[in-house]
């Protein structure tokens, strides 16, 4: 569509051309002037296509000046602030403007990337990992093999799908690649999932940290015959505490990332219990 706008930009200016030579020829011969009618509805629907697509560059221009930017160094504020700007550019257009499909188009385009912001915006999230970032890759291509963007050749090669992704070098022209405001719904369910895993993943690091400084208090047995171990009811009630904690994680359905770890951490928690009780009766 942009280069078809300048062949008829460079044919409307040599029709334009030619239209002056003839007037001025007319006038020289003294004959009456031509109106030419068509070539002045030609010029005045080029103008107004001209905004359409003006328009559009500037705001493609502005897409691929984002696009060169790290992910890890994306300011979200900037892009929701030009994304809003374009789409208000979009409906101060003139209202003759509206029926035409080429400002359709337009107004889709613009849409449509104001509507991934906050998409992108959520995956901003700590909670976001590569692993997430495979699955939307992922969904990204279920949805072009759906959509015939992928050779059916080549329907069965995940290899992008499951490649190895460095969050540190990935720039935001990929995540617009992904075109992920097709998937609204799915992109907020694995978002939630991942802030979910972080929750768990983040409660489990207590349990550990928790563990790793606890000191069972006792005290002196029989003067240098050892130590006797005391009560530890603080330490009873945090046993309680995590093992049902830790029940509760494993029950959770975004826990299937970090089950394994879940339930070592149960049992070998279970296994303190049992230990202690020994200890304690004999």
């Amino acid at each position: 569509g942009v280069e078809l706008m300048r062949k008829y930009k460079a044919d409307m200016a040599a029709f334009t051309k030619r239209r002056e030579e003839l007037v001025k020829a007319e006038t020289l011969f003294n004959l009456p002037l031509t109106s030419y009618p068509e070539l002045g509805l030609l010029e005045k629907e080029l103008k107004q296509l001209t905004q359409v697509y003006d328009l559009y560059i500037k705001h493609m221009a502005q897409r691929n000046e984002w696009s060169s930017m790290l992910w890890s160094k994306l300011d979200v504020n900037q892009l929701s602030t030009g994304a809003e700007k374009y789409d208000k550019d979009v409906r101060r257009m003139p209202k003759a403007l509206v029926e035409l499909p080429t400002y359709q188009k337009l107004e889709e385009v613009v849409k449509s990337f104001k509507e991934s912001v906050p998409l992108i915006q959520s995956l901003r999230h700590d909670a976001i990992k590569p692993i997430h970032w495979q699955e939307l890759m992922a969904l990204a291509r279920k949805g072009d093999i759906a959509e015939g963007k992928v050779p059916a050749a080549l329907a069965g090669d995940d290899e992008e799908a499951t490649q190895t992704i460095d969050l540190n070098k990935m720039t935001l022209g990929t995540v617009f690649a992904l075109e992920l405001a097709r998937f609204n719904d799915e992109v907020n369910n694995i978002v939630l999932t991942a802030q979910n895993e972080l929750k768990i993943e983040t409660e489990v690091g207590t349990v550990e940290a928790d563990w790793r400084q606890l000191v069972f208090d006792n005290k002196p047995y029989k003067t240098d015959r050892g130590f006797e171990l005391l009560a530890n009811e603080h330490i009873r009630l945090k046993l309680e505490d995590h093992i049902i904690t830790l029940q509760a994680m494993g029950g959770s359905p975004y826990a299937t990332k970090l089950l394994d770890v879940i339930k070592r951490w149960e049992k070998n928690l279970n296994t303190v219990s049992e230990v202690l009780d020994a200890w304690m009766t004999t």
